[in-house]
């Protein structure tokens, strides 16, 4: 429409003019979206392409170019709208972006753009958490197990359906039962990545961690398609064929799937069981707090777990606070020490707890699962 006047604007250049009629211009990018999240909106992905486009024809707000402020945007971006979310809503914000810089991991999670949920995303977030960024994840394949085994034991999981009708709801039956297997698996272990989570926030540690930051002497520097889940979880995944080769550290490790118990260091040659994408070993040693899987969570704290203890003699932690505030970050959570060990043949099982927070359940239940035992050694004291 030749009679549409538009705006001519400070930050532009030569004879440019914002032909941007919704924005607001100096409007914080949170202030545009208020309006959804009192609509019910919780989450919002930061699909940000547009962050490294160039722009000949204008200057940023604060003066600086394309060039100048191409790392710095998107970290402005994810902490406005962080911290806007939270101080709208007085919960946690959960905000993922394909883009970023050092220092997002404060307020974002990222996702590793349209790429699939392949071998190449697996290197990505490996380099990732030897950055320092924990929370990250990809689009998940749902036609490959591999891509599904993969995709659900990472630090977040995300149907990314965007485009090739990635719904598990249209897989075969057998396809959508292996899904169905590894989401409730997922869910079982929300607990056990929760608390990885809790880890990666104190101190640096990524829940998703390359071999080499673990075991830097191990020979692990060109093992890139396995990888540590928190402290005692190893995954491998993306096979030629149905075996792979397995490389494991020093000590005893226990087959989840199957039982079977393997000693490294050691290269195996490892058959995939039916119906899994790939292998998922656990540290001897270990005590993996677990928990009946649940539809969705956040709706309440857990108040029953489920340990699973890993040799005669183990050690875990769970961290919980109320999964929707950041009075965490003010202290309100709880650290429990787990211990077990055979002595006389019966298993003594100890749960230490400090901490508290509003809303946490006044009793919590715990069951345990033994594994590696034999069967006269397998009564408990708790």
């Amino acid at each position: 429409n030749a009679n549409v006047r538009f705006e001519q604007d400070e930050h532009f250049k030569n004879d440019a003019v914002r032909m941007d009629r919704i924005t607001v211009p100096g409007q914080p990018w949170f202030g545009h979206l208020k309006k959804f999240v009192d609509q019910g909106v919780s989450a919002f992905k930061l699909d940000g392409a547009y962050m490294v486009l160039d722009h000949p024809d204008r200057l940023y707000g604060n003066g600086m170019t394309d060039g100048e402020m191409h790392n710095l945007y998107p970290v402005l971006l994810n902490k406005q709208m962080a911290r806007g979310f939270t101080e709208h809503t007085g919960r946690r914000a959960m905000i993922y972006s394909a883009g970023g810089y050092t220092g997002i991991q404060r307020y974002s999670a990222t996702w590793a753009g349209d790429t699939g949920g392949g071998f190449e995303p697996l290197v990505s977030m490996l380099n990732h958490g030897l950055s320092g960024h924990s929370n990250t994840s990809c689009d998940m394949d749902v036609f490959s197990v591999e891509s599904i085994h993969f995709g659900f034991l990472q630090p977040w999981s995300q149907l990314n359906s965007w485009n090739y009708w990635r719904h598990p709801w249209l897989l075969a039956d057998e396809d959508k039962e292996i899904f169905r297997d590894y989401a409730k698996l997922r869910y079982a272990f929300v607990p056990y990545l929760y608390t990885a989570a809790h880890i990666a926030n104190r101190t640096g540690m990524p829940v998703m961690r390359a071999m080499p930051l673990i075991y830097p002497d191990g020979g692990f520097d060109d093992c890139m398609n396995q990888y540590m889940l928190g402290d005692s979880l190893l995954v491998c995944t993306f096979p030629k064929g149905r075996c792979m080769t397995l490389r494991m550290p020093e000590g005893k490790w226990h087959d989840f799937f199957t039982g079977e118990i393997y000693t490294g260091p050691a290269e195996i040659k490892y058959d995939i069981p039916e119906g899994k994408g790939g292998a998922l070993l656990v540290k001897d040693g270990s005590v993996i707090p677990m928990a009946q899987p649940r539809k969705f969570i956040g709706d309440k704290p857990y108040d029953s777990y489920i340990l699973h203890v890993y040799g005669r003699r183990a050690r875990g932690m769970l961290y919980s606070d109320d999964g929707i505030t950041p009075r965490y970050l003010e202290g309100e959570y709880v650290i429990s020490d787990i211990s077990a060990e055979l002595k006389g043949g019966r298993l003594e099982i100890s749960v230490s707890s400090e901490g508290g927070y509003a809303g946490m359940p006044e009793e919590v239940t715990y069951t345990a699962v033994t594994h590696g035992f034999g069967a006269e050694e397998t009564l408990i004291d708790g």
